[in-house]
């Protein structure tokens, strides 16, 4: 089965078989866990866009479980897939238990929240958990040092549940096309941190285009 993808003016058809993976790693946060797996082969690599997202499934004893899906937030050239997932469930929490070189069934890409080659200048919104879709992207243009101006607002609850805060400020430092805004509510301005108290508004969406709508392109992921 193969599943067509547009993106620009490019039809892309990818194979929507089931892929084999391994738990090469389980990373635990206090807000997230962190998964990542191997192919078991090359025919098993899963080829994707920045913002997909893939289902997953495993088995626990004789049983498989059911398939689940989650944004990868792995870039296309790392030589891993990774999905980052909230503890919030029956599914996360049991998959955060596997074990290293447990299999894993990954079925996908599926959707189109992608970036295209069109966009001149982007804007991301998210929340949370949100920022998983946007991790594969801004991965993706430190990879290639992308010049598309790149601006991510990104709102937590508080400064201490900040999922992936340390490598945000790492990739806004590899390329300078990206701009990191963190938006949290009860705190205290602290720029040199990318952090600001408050919340996203239309006033801090002026602030970030310059009162322009044009030529940006606006992403939503809470």
């Amino acid at each position: 089965m193969y599943a067509p993808v547009q993106v620009g003016f490019r039809l892309y058809y990818y194979s929507r078989l089931m892929k084999q993976y391994t738990i090469a790693d389980i990373i635990k946060h206090p807000s997230h866990v962190v998964v990542r797996l191997q192919p078991t082969s090359a025919a098993d690599v899963l080829a994707f866009f920045p913002g997909q997202y893939a289902a997953i499934g495993f088995s626990v004893g004789a049983r498989k479980s059911p398939m689940r899906c989650f944004s990868i937030t792995s870039s296309p050239h790392d030589t891993y897939l990774e999905f980052s997932m909230r503890l919030s469930g029956n599914f996360t929490r049991t998959i955060a238990k596997l074990q290293v070189g447990q299999s894993v069934d990954v079925q996908g890409p599926y959707g189109d929240f992608v970036l295209d080659p069109s966009d001149k200048a982007i804007v991301m919104l998210a929340a949370g958990i949100g920022i998983t879709p946007y991790m594969s992207m801004l991965r993706h243009a430190a990879d290639t040092q992308s010049t598309t101006p790149m601006t991510l607002l990104y709102a937590c609850r508080s400064v201490e549940d900040i999922p992936f805060y340390d490598e945000l400020r790492s990739l806004q430092a590899k390329n300078p096309a990206i701009r990191i805004a963190i938006i949290v509510t009860n705190t205290n301005n602290d720029p040199a941190n990318s952090i600001y108290a408050g919340r996203i508004d239309s006033e801090l969406l002026r602030k970030a285009t310059n009162g322009r709508l044009q030529p940006y392109t606006f992403f939503v992921c809470g």
